[in-house]
């Protein structure tokens, strides 16, 4: 019932079809990103962080429609610049959670833009007149 409520809202404000499905990615992939979860690489003696939640990051990679290794070296690794060099830095367990994390606050303030966006354009009183 709240679901269908919300959609209406949304629908108000001219958020619907494609658009409304687009959202509503979005938001999962907010969600799942939370659920990334990350240990030590026993491989590097503990430098570095591992994704465990191999389940979790299949969604994550389908609702972003890109592949895992790209989402994990996004989230696990730093690109470094130095003395003209590049090379890349692995992050820890805390540090890669950070990152997702950051990553799942960027997505989540586009889409609080978006819909800002939306409801001013909406109930600007200009507009507003022009649509009677």
């Amino acid at each position: 019932e709240h679901f269908e409520l919300t959609v209406s809202a949304l629908k108000t404000f001219g958020i619907e079809g494609e658009e409304l499905n687009t959202l509503m990615k979005a938001l999962c992939i907010v969600l799942q990103l939370g659920n990334l979860t990350f240990e030590p690489d026993p491989s590097v003696d503990g430098e570095g962080a591992l994704l465990v939640a191999d389940d979790e990051l299949d969604k994550v990679t389908t609702f972003m429609g890109i592949g895992q290794e790209e989402i994990k070296n996004a989230i696990t690794t730093r690109l470094v610049k130095a003395r003209g060099e590049e090379f890349v830095a692995r992050l820890t367990p805390t540090q890669s959670r950070d990152s997702c994390d950051a990553l799942a606050k960027e997505i989540y303030s586009q889409i609080v833009s978006v819909l800002v966006d939306k409801m001013n354009k909406r109930t600007h009183p200009a507009l507003s007149l022009e649509r009677s």
